[in-house]
C-alpha cells in the first residue's frame, strides 16, 4: 500500500480551538503531538476523541468531514450506544 493522503495543523496563540469532528476514511490513522505539555492552558483539554462509529453509507466525503452540524447530530444519537476513547494531549504522543 502507499501513501494517499497526509494532513498537518499548526497551533499557536491564535489558533488553539482544535479541530472539528470528522471521519478518517483510512485503513490507517495516525494522529500526532508535537506540543510541548506546557503549551496547554486547560490540562482538562486537548487530546483525541475517538468514536468507534462509521459514517451513515448515503454520507458522501465531504459530507462525512465537512458537514459539522450533521456530524455531531449523528454522534449525538448514538452517544448512548458508543464508548469513545479520549486520548491524551501530552506532548510527543502518536496515536495509530
Amino acid at each position: 500500500k502507499q501513501l494517499v493522503q497526509a494532513w498537518a495543523y499548526k497551533y499557536d496563540e491564535e489558533h488553539h480551538r482544535g479541530i472539528d469532528p470528522h471521519s478518517d476514511a483510512g485503513q490507517v490513522s495516525v494522529n500526532l503531538w508535537l506540543t510541548p505539555n506546557e503549551a496547554n492552558l486547560d490540562r482538562e483539554s486537548g487530546g483525541l476523541i475517538i468514536w468507534p462509529e462509521l459514517p451513515p453509507s448515503d454520507w458522501s466525503f465531504g459530507q462525512s468531514n465537512h458537514d459539522t452540524a450533521a456530524i455531531k447530530a449523528h454522534l449525538a444519537s448514538k452517544a448512548s450506544t458508543i464508548s469513545t476513547t479520549t486520548t491524551s494531549s501530552e506532548a510527543s504522543n502518536i496515536i495509530l
